[in-house]
């Protein structure tokens, strides 16, 4: 799902996850920590769940590399990692999507995932946000 330019250690990092959904607030808010903090690009993804886009770079410091559906930055200081995507869900394909994602979150013994969620949408309505920790034997996924 993901090809990184380089080994990283991702244990101890904290993960953002935009979630796709009405006015992309969570993509454009991914887009300004990146690029305010300058987060390098580390890795690509693809899946049959992501609709393929190609092109240039989205950020002014990080002019040589590109933007595709899927697109990971870290800042190895701060201990902070992004996940940016820029493609809608084939709706039966996500499961497996969020399934390989949880599983590689795992795998890389992140602390801490900070993910928006929203299951609809609705003027009277306001985003929710949580603070998600995965536990010690990885068994389950605690909101905070």
């Amino acid at each position: 799902m993901l090809i990184f330019k380089e080994d990283i250690v991702l244990n101890g990092y904290t993960c953002i996850v935009p979630s796709l959904g009405v006015g992309n607030v969570s993509q454009l808010s991914t887009d300004l920590i990146i690029s305010t903090l300058k987060l390098k690009q580390v890795a690509t993804g693809f899946h049959k769940a992501l609709i393929p886009i190609f092109g240039p770079s989205a950020f002014q410091h990080e002019p040589d590399s590109f933007t595709n559906a899927l697109n990971v930055y870290i800042d190895s200081s701060k201990k902070l990692l992004a996940f940016q995507i820029r493609s809608p869900l084939i709706g039966k394909h996500t499961k497996d999507f969020l399934n390989n994602l949880v599983e590689f979150l795992k795998k890389s013994q992140v602390s801490k995932i900070f993910a928006d969620h929203k299951k609809e949408f609705s003027a009277s309505s306001s985003p929710k946000f949580s603070l998600v920790k995965i536990s010690q034997r990885y068994g389950s996924v605690v909101n905070k």
